[in-house]
C-alpha cells in the first residue's frame, strides 16, 4: 500500500450503486429469459414500456422482445432490464423468482 493509498478514505458509493445485483454467471438463454420477464412484471405491475424506458431502452423494444419468440436481445440490455427490475421489486419488497430454476 502507498502512503497516499493509507491516508485517502475508502471511497463512498450512493446508495443505488449498492442495490444493483452483480450480472450472473451465466446470462439465461431468451428461453428462460422472456417467461421470467412476463413473470416479474406481472408481480411488479410494472408495463413492458415502463421497464424499457426504465432501462433507457427504446418504449417498444421489450414488449417487442416478449411478443416476437424469434426477437433476441442484446447481453447488455438483458443485463440493464434484471437490473431494473431487480431495483423495483426491492423498492415494493417483492420476491422474484429464479430463473430456469435457480435464484436471481
Amino acid at each position: 500500500m502507498t502512503e497516499i493509498a493509507a491516508i485517502l478514505p475508502p471511497p463512498s458509493y450512493p446508495a443505488s450503486v449498492l442495490l444493483v445485483p452483480a450480472a450472473p454467471s451465466r446470462m439465461p438463454c431468451d428461453a428462460e429469459f422472456r417467461p421470467w420477464l412476463r413473470n416479474c412484471l406481472a408481480r411488479l405491475g410494472v408495463s413492458s414500456r415502463q421497464i424499457a424506458l426504465a432501462a433507457d431502452l427504446s418504449s417498444n423494444s421489450v414488449s417487442h422482445y416478449l411478443r416476437a419468440p424469434d426477437r433476441s436481445i442484446s447481453l447488455c440490455n438483458a443485463h440493464t432490464i434484471m437490473c431494473k427490475v431487480h431495483e423495483i421489486a426491492e423498492k415494493q419488497s417483492v420476491t422474484l423468482p429464479g430463473i430456469g430454476g435457480r435464484n436471481v
